[in-house]
């Protein structure tokens, strides 16, 4: 997230938006401008050079809130799928196997999602951190992994958070043995 520390260092006092916390700054998403003096543009983006890009508004602050903001949330995840898909690329270019997890927990309509959340997020790490697996994922050449938590809610079992993990490994790795 390196747009945002960018934004943190050279324009602190546009930054906290008055001093209003992360969920009301994404109400002003891009409704402040980076610069006075330069006011908002309109941008053309570039596609092959025949004018023929799409255009977009520049010169205003978006409020960089992932988890709150639909126009921050669509462009940091998109920048985050692309980051994670030259990985997968590389290190299976590279002869490396990709293997994708999920993880849960028991959950019923009465549970809060702070509960499950922290229910969740220990067991994650309890599994990861227990010997079997341990040996498992050392056997396997284990060279790292991708986490990510999702949360859907339906109306039978209410909210159901659980995590999705890809396990990068070695080449050579008999998955179904996994």
């Amino acid at each position: 997230f390196s747009l945002s520390n960018t934004y943190k260092r050279r324009l602190p006092h546009l930054i906290d938006f008055g001093g209003r916390s992360m969920k009301n700054r994404a109400k002003d998403c891009l409704c402040h401008l980076v610069s006075e003096r330069d006011g908002a543009q309109i941008r053309e983006s570039v596609k092959d050079g025949d004018g023929s890009g799409k255009h977009h508004w520049g010169g205003l602050l978006p409020c960089g809130s992932v988890h709150t903001c639909p126009v921050c949330s669509a462009i940091i995840r998109s920048k985050i799928a692309v980051s994670l898909q030259w990985c997968m690329n590389a290190h299976m270019r590279n002869g490396g196997e990709i293997v994708m997890l999920t993880l849960t927990i028991p959950h019923s309509r009465n549970d809060s999602l702070k509960s499950l959340i922290d229910g969740l997020k220990a067991s994650v790490a309890g599994f990861f951190d227990c010997r079997p697996v341990r040996r498992v994922l050392a056997a396997s050449g284990h060279v790292g992994k991708v986490q990510n938590l999702e949360i859907t809610y339906g109306v039978e079992n209410g909210w159901h958070p659980h995590t999705h993990v890809l396990l990068f490994l070695d080449s050579g790795v008999d998955i179904a043995q996994l």
